[in-house]
């Protein structure tokens, strides 16, 4: 009779324990989206149009011609023309053709020993072509150099190798008999990087270029938790959102409200100051909603919620990077005033 009421108690402990968890298993959830950059050195007005005037030499028209180079002098976001006007932008690039500075033949020895103990030395030969290329541009505004840009310049040597021959005969055949052949590839390659690589910094200083960007967002990986599906289901819708970013809709408050009440809703719901897992819970949809407010647009939200998430005391470090996210994010927005990282250039142009 005493062994059966003894264990009573014994029986509750052990059923509250089991209800009673102490903590939850919390994971990362990365994704990557698309986002709008902003120019290093924006213009004003920070949108404008564009020409493009290539000059080549009559030696490199016969190789590679000025239309096939246009194309590919890009600057994103901005508006390209055929007929600048006064206030329009002009990239001038100017391009000298290849030049060899020297062809030589290489010799390559291996040595094999044979059983007898005598060496046999095989020659293999290779005809190596050193060349260079030239390539500036200017670009300029209103009759004023905005900048100069040299692409390539001719310090720098590039150097082509052919395939290894018996003989040095065949090496120095296949360089002359193959010579204009391969002056032309030399100059397309030269001329296509030359373009690209200006392509490339003119977005860097004028362009508004969108780019994948990788972040991340909180989530539970718990069974045992009775918040587990839920919790999983709108982090998931988190990350499914964000992907469908492209860099030229922006999203809404309104467009995330859902999600934003539900996790608004478990600070009330898990409450317990004593509880780790109730912590652990708070700090999930603390860190989520600072999440969302960034990609919403409002920076000040974002502050005021990694500022509960530093005071839940789980993660500091996590709500201090957030606050600097935030706080990256306002200086963004005060640099051209578009108050977000998604939008289309052309709504911003004046004609």
């Amino acid at each position: 009779m005493n062994i059966k009421l003894l264990l009573v108690p014994v029986l509750l402990v052990l059923s509250g324990g089991l209800f009673a968890q102490k903590s939850v298993n919390v994971d990362n959830l990365r994704f990557t989206y698309q986002e709008r950059q902003l120019p290093q050195r924006p213009l004003n007005p920070p949108f404008f149009y564009y020409a493009v005037k290539i000059d080549l030499p009559t030696s490199m028209r016969m190789l590679v011609t000025e239309e096939s180079l246009y194309d590919k002098v890009f600057i994103a976001g901005q508006r390209s023309t055929f007929e600048p006007r006064e206030n329009d932008v002009l990239i001038s690039v100017k391009m000298s053709p290849v030049i060899i500075v020297r062809n030589t033949i290489k010799e390559r020895v291996t040595e094999k020993k044979e059983r007898d103990g005598t060496v046999k030395k095989e020659y293999f030969y290779k005809m190596e072509i050193v060349y260079n290329f030239e390539a500036n541009a200017v670009v300029t505004t209103r009759g004023k150099v905005l900048n100069r840009y040299t692409m390539c310049s001719r310090t720098r040597n590039f150097t082509f190798n052919t395939i290894e021959y018996k003989t040095g005969k065949e090496a120095s055949d296949f360089w002359r008999n193959n010579r204009e052949v391969l002056i032309e590839q030399f100059t397309r390659e030269c001329a296509d990087e030359a373009v690209i690589y200006l392509s490339n910094t003119l977005n860097g200083s004028f362009g508004f270029p969108v780019r994948g960007q990788t972040t991340l967002i909180k989530t539970i990986n718990d069974r045992n938790h009775p918040e587990n599906d839920a919790l999983r289901a709108n982090s998931n819708e988190i990350k499914a959102r964000m992907e469908a970013l492209d860099g030229l809709t922006p999203l809404t408050e309104d467009d995330m409200s859902d999600i934003i009440e539900y996790f608004k809703d478990i600070p009330a719901r898990y409450s317990d100051a004593a509880s780790k897992a109730d912590a652990q819970l708070r700090y999930v949809a603390y860190f989520n909603l600072c999440r969302i407010y960034m990609f919403v647009n409002q920076p000040e939200q974002v502050k005021e919620w990694s500022d509960l998430l530093l005071t839940n005391g789980i993660d500091k470090k996590d709500a201090q990077g957030l606050q600097k996210d935030a706080d990256a994010l306002i200086k963004r927005f005060d640099r051209l005033g578009i108050r977000t990282a998604q939008f289309d250039t052309n709504d911003y142009f004046t004609d």
